[in-house]
């Protein structure tokens, strides 16, 4: 009969929304999933983007720090070639003092 088929009609609509209700609950969720997994990338990213910051700051520090290093070695050389110098004049003057004293005689 018409009214059987109707109710027939009518339940597999009810059906079809029940399904179809289902489906956008699991889509809700992977949805939900899927906000939170950017949510956590972003978090990553940034966390990411902060140590490379860090890094570049200790690269900077570092290469500051060898040129510190370099001048120093630079002042270091430049005084011992002079302590070398005042070396030889010192003993050159030892060498003549030592001759004008080797002149004298104690009596």
């Amino acid at each position: 009969t018409q009214s059987q088929a109707v109710q027939v009609a009518i339940r597999a609509g009810e059906e079809s929304i029940q399904a179809s209700n289902t489906l956008a609950s699991e889509v809700e969720e992977v949805l939900s999933g899927s906000r939170q997994a950017v949510g956590h990338s972003m978090q990553g990213v940034k966390e990411i983007a902060d140590s490379v910051g860090e890094q570049k700051i200790a690269s900077t520090e570092i290469a500051q720090s060898m040129e510190r290093i370099a001048t120093m070695v630079e002042e270091n050389n430049a005084t011992a070639r002079s302590i070398s110098q005042a070396t030889s004049q010192l003993r050159g003057l030892a060498q003549n003092l030592s001759h004008l004293v080797a002149g004298f005689k104690v009596a």
